[in-house]
């Protein structure tokens, strides 16, 4: 005898108050059914979905909270969505600080915010990103750029509201780069002028953090593939006390070169050893670079 004791639990029943308050499709903002699941995670996913999408179309104070409950003595669980939109923002101006050394037309072009545009926050703070990229590419290590806003009472309505975006800029010193300069001891056995080569940084270039940072990964790629797998590179950084002029110093201890010794193959039972060296086209005596090595 086989017996399968099958327990439902309590039917779902959802509600989105008030009627068309979503900004699209329940199944698309509230995917209950697709997932044939009514858990915590997917209701929170939910909220936030609403929210963000709300908050896009300029219903900046948008919320969408939900609730729970058990009725019908427990067979019937009833989720409520509980939208409150309020009012629609819209921009008034973008208010940039006065003295600013990077033009303000370009800085606005950056923002990407026009006046009487629908007020979308994520696309104000991605736009501040980029100012703020823009200026580390000048130079200005230091700089921040936060938001802040200046929110005018809504009309009579109370559906339409505008605000006043406050980019607060503070750029700090421009620095730039005084010199470079490379110490990997006594008698290195990779030249200066390789070294070189393979970084951004050049002394009367802007001093850019991220560049350095590629040029420490170049650095190390570099002695990885002439074959000092044990060397280390690290990169220290000096500041005038105006902040402006910048000395970067490459440290660099090089380690031991590895050479290739030998070359064994193993498991190969119908290509021959000679076929498989041919394709490696590795030899002894070889330095033990990690691309010869990765590329063979």
């Amino acid at each position: 005898d086989v017996v399968l004791g099958v327990s439902a639990g309590p039917r779902v029943e959802l509600k989105v108050l008030p009627d068309g308050a979503l900004p699209g499709s329940v199944d698309e903002f509230i995917p209950i059914k697709q997932q044939g699941s009514a858990d915590r995670d997917l209701l929170e996913d939910s909220r936030a979905r609403i929210e963000r999408a709300l908050r896009s179309d300029g219903y900046w104070k948008a919320t969408a909270p939900f609730t729970t409950s058990l009725e019908a003595g427990g067979a019937l669980l009833v989720i409520t969505f509980a939208i409150e939109r309020g009012p629609r923002y819209f921009v008034e101006r973008v208010e940039l600080p006065s003295t600013l050394s990077l033009p303000g037309d370009e800085l606005e072009k950056l923002i990407g915010v026009s006046r009487g545009s629908v007020f979308d926050e994520d696309s104000f703070l991605a736009g501040l990103a980029r100012v703020a990229e823009a200026y580390r590419r000048a130079g200005y290590y230091a700089m921040s750029a936060e938001p802040a806003y200046e929110e005018v009472a809504p009309g009579t309505s109370g559906a339409r509201a505008v605000v006043v975006l406050y980019p607060m800029i503070a750029e700090g010193p421009a620095g730039r780069l005084a010199a470079v300069t490379i110490d990997a001891g006594v008698t290195p056995q990779v030249s200066e002028v390789d070294i070189r080569r393979v970084m951004t940084s050049r002394p009367g270039q802007p001093y850019v953090e991220l560049d350095t940072a590629r040029d420490l990964s170049a650095i190390r790629s570099l002695y990885l593939d002439r074959g000092f797998p044990s060397s280390t590179v690290a990169l220290q950084t000096g500041l005038a006390e105006d902040g402006r002029a910048v000395s970067l110093t490459v440290r660099i201890n090089e380690g031991p070169r590895v050479f290739i010794g030998d070359i064994s193959v193993l498991g190969n039972e119908r290509v021959s050893t000679r076929a498989v060296l041919d394709e490696l086209g590795l030899r002894p005596g070889q330095p033990a670079g990690a691309a010869l090595i990765d590329d063979a």
